[in-house]
């Protein structure tokens, strides 16, 4: 995939988890989730007393990387035939492993 495709599916990515985490944000307290758009290709979630979530891509490898404090660093190659991204070596989409780890410390659910 060229690079220009590769930022497609990025941007795509960036926003839907962007919207995602400030509709789940609107459920807590105020104040327990951050959702912060660092550049078009990182994403940072704090949650208080749980840590920081970066999400961010890295045009050189292709790969997304999702830095989890509950589960630490996972890489991300796009799967184009089933259009997700899919870790390589662990055999899980992305969005499994955020919504897995949210439901367990925080209110409502997080809609991917």
């Amino acid at each position: 995939m060229n690079n220009e495709e590769f930022f497609g599916h990025v941007s795509f990515l960036m926003n839907k988890f962007e919207v995602a985490f400030n509709e789940l944000k609107k459920a807590n307290d105020q104040g327990r989730i951050t959702v912060t758009r660092v550049n078009p290709k990182e994403l940072q979630i704090k949650v208080t007393k749980i840590g920081t979530y970066r999400i961010y891509a890295d045009e050189s490898t292709q790969y997304v990387y999702l830095q989890s404090p509950q589960s630490g660093l996972y890489n991300y190659k796009y799967d184009v035939g089933n259009q997700q991204w899919k870790s390589e070596m662990q055999s899980h989409i992305i969005d499994e492993l955020l919504m897995r780890e949210f439901i367990t410390f925080t209110k409502g659910t997080l809609t991917l």
